[in-house]
């Protein structure tokens, strides 16, 4: 999508505006155009500077970063995270990158489709996301949707570029060949080219694609991921839509754990897994009302001693509680931690019945946008992976697949860091208080202050 507004600015010397769903994504694409212009020696300068935006509209904050391309003809390229107001600061081709994972999409086109009016253009580039929101409902008026047809007076020049046409166009060709994949997926891979081209697919096309879907096994995701299809989340608990509405690109998963030692207000959640499952520990910050993801350990294969210290390490810098799962291979490990660190800790049997508490709790922090995450695809698939099933007997149960990638483990973590934040020490057996004295310190004020002492 970057290289059409390269070559007009290029040629024509006009202003390009390009708006991502965060200052992470703009940034990455103001370098790949970068790279198009440096290679063709057009760049007179570089520039980046801040840019006030409401603060209403920004979670708070009243800056955003905005990056200048400026060309020796005059022409001008803008990068800028998405939002009403940069929307509106500016006039020009418009291009909106990832849209259907812009929040506040609606808000952003109708802010942009006034100033195109002035003779200017649209542009919208995407994966899909959902049956819903304001990207859906336009590639259903242009026809990219199955069993949608282009609605006669839509304006819109329309094209859908999946895996295999990309494969087609060079794609295949422009990478580094591919690990010789399974001879299944080859089979799989050569029919899905058969049944969509005329021509036949080279050897490289084909292994190419089946080497992807060797390594992506969720069904839903290579739909949607590669091949550009619109997924229903409606069987899905958590919308994608609220989901993406809890971003912030001040949100992390890597904080220095040194930079958080002393904080009162640090929450963690843990679930166990070893060889077929993840092992999730995610530490959030609460912050007035909102809980803030500030580092997450993510471990597979590894042994319960080395777990343990992991976990430990985090602990230590003074968590005021976490909320463990003690379920199945979690027990010993869950034994141990609350042993040494005492009411700080909380062991969680995952039984059906806690889940049916925890999942609510979950998607009302989304729902009442007390807790912010970072864009981060592993974090939002996994959220929006449970389901949530009614059995023939009547009764509630919330669950995933199982794929190579975890069983929505970072949504559990997520879950019981959001049990630990809800109340703010956990039991204190035979009124002892065991684990570091900075465990104790914090077990000690929540014990004062709702008067369990």
């Amino acid at each position: 999508m970057s290289f059409r507004g390269i070559r007009r600015c290029i040629r024509e010397g006009t202003t390009e505006v390009y708006l991502s769903a965060g200052e992470r994504q703009s940034r990455l694409l103001m370098e790949k155009v970068k790279l198009h212009l440096e290679a063709v020696k057009a760049i007179e300068d570089w520039i980046e500077r801040d840019f006030a935006v409401n603060p209403d509209e920004n979670d708070g904050k009243d800056r955003v970063k905005q990056l200048e391309i400026r060309l020796k003809n005059k022409g001008v390229i803008y990068g800028l995270p998405a939002n009403p107001d940069t929307a509106r600061g500016y006039s020009g081709h418009i291009h909106l990158d990832e849209f259907a994972l812009i929040k506040n999409a609606r808000k952003i086109y109708s802010a942009v489709y006034a100033s195109i009016l002035r003779g200017y253009t649209l542009e919208i580039g995407s994966t899909p996301n959902g049956t819903s929101g304001k990207c859906y409902e336009i590639a259903k008026e242009s026809g990219l949707v199955p069993g949608y047809v282009r609605q006669a007076d839509s304006y819109w020049s329309a094209h859908l570029v999946d895996i295999y046409t990309a494969a087609m166009q060079g794609l295949a060709d422009s990478v580094p060949p591919p690990p010789t994949p399974p001879k299944d997926y080859v089979t799989w891979a050569r029919k899905q080219f058969a049944q969509r081209f005329a021509r036949p697919a080279t050897e490289r096309m084909v292994n190419f694609v089946a080497a992807l879907r060797a390594g992506e096994d969720d069904d839903e995701q290579w739909q949607q991921e590669f091949e550009c299809v619109f997924i229903s989340d409606a069987s899905n608990y958590i919308p994608m839509e609220l989901i993406i509405g809890c971003q912030s690109e001040e949100a992390t998963t890597d904080c220095h754990l040194a930079d958080l030692k002393g904080g009162s207000n640090l929450y963690l959640g843990v679930d166990i897994g070893r060889k077929r499952d993840l092992t999730v520990a995610w530490l959030f910050e609460k912050l007035g009302d909102v809980l803030w993801s500030k580092y997450m350990l993510v471990m597979k294969g590894q042994s319960f001693d080395a777990q343990e210290k992991a976990i430990s390490d985090i602990l230590d810098i003074g968590v005021r509680r976490c909320a463990i799962d003690q379920s199945g291979i979690g027990m010993m490990l869950a034994e141990h931690l609350v042993k040494r660190y005492g009411g700080v800790v909380e062991a969680v049997q995952f039984t059906a019945q806690v889940k049916e508490k925890l999942a609510p709790l979950t998607k009302q922090g989304f729902e009442s946008r007390t807790v912010r995450i970072p864009d981060h695809r592993d974090i939002r698939n996994d959220i929006n992976a449970v389901k949530r099933f009614v059995t023939p007997a009547g009764n509630i149960r919330f669950d995933a697949e199982h794929t190579d990638k975890g069983h929505a483990d970072r949504f559990w973590a997520l879950a019981m860091v959001l049990n630990a934040a809800s109340t703010p020490v956990a039991s204190l057996a035979d009124g002892r208080m065991v684990g570091t004295p900075r465990s104790r310190e914090f077990a000690l004020e929540a014990a004062e202050e709702f008067s369990l002492a």
